[in-house]
């Protein structure tokens, strides 16, 4: 049986899939979804602190007159992604109250892609060493080659590294690799620009309790 937490939480995500239909629960949503986030975590505004918490988020292709929203208490946010960027999604429930939420492997590239919706690098590295298990690997690789861009994948072969989750030398960690293209990313977005430089994953380690 469902909290009262729980099931406005579910509510929320009824709500917003009708606002976004063509989308899906996304980035910290998504990772209270999967059970990755802390119990007594921010109830992504439902809850006591009803329209005081972080917004629920839904990636959309489409964009709408009102990206943030607030209905019933909760706040939405709508994130616009390119529509090819648009895959990874598992749609649940009965009719009438069914919600679309992003799948485990996509859930983890989101939240290197946009780890400031998902509580911080800190917090997804937490979600990546419990949900590890549970993650089709090749499913995941596949998802980093379609999502392109270089920057998932150094985060993410970073961290599963640094975490000890995979060794330095496994193929998968080879593969990943071959993704990364030039350049240079910070292991936190928006962070400081500051940290050593990581050559093997062309990423600058901004957050000093994860540093190698």
């Amino acid at each position: 049986m469902l909290g009262d937490d729980d099931q406005r939480f579910r509510d929320a995500l009824v709500v917003g899939s009708l606002l976004a239909p063509e989308g899906a629960a996304a980035y910290g949503a998504a990772m209270r979804w999967w059970g990755w986030t802390p119990g007594d975590a921010v109830s992504e505004g439902t809850g006591g602190s009803r329209g005081h918490g972080p917004p629920i988020s839904f990636i959309t292709p489409k964009r709408r007159q009102a990206m943030r929203l607030e209905l019933l208490g909760v706040r939405f946010e709508l994130v616009l992604v390119k529509p090819e960027r648009l895959f990874g999604a598992a749609l649940l429930g009965e009719p009438g109250l069914r919600i679309r939420v992003t799948d485990l492997e996509r859930t983890v590239v989101d939240m290197f892609d946009r780890s400031d919706l998902c509580g911080g690098v800190p917090a997804a590295a937490v979600a990546l060493e419990g949900a590890w298990l549970e993650l089709d690997r090749e499913r995941l690789t596949g998802y980093l080659e379609r999502f392109a861009g270089g920057t998932v994948p150094r985060r993410l072969g970073y961290l599963v590294e640094r975490l000890g989750l995979l060794p330095q030398d496994d193929p998968l960690l080879r593969r990943w690799r071959t993704f990364l293209g030039a350049g240079y990313s910070l292991l936190e977005r928006g962070g400081p620009a500051e940290g050593p430089f990581v050559r093997r994953w062309r990423l600058r380690v901004n957050v000093p309790g994860l540093r190698a």
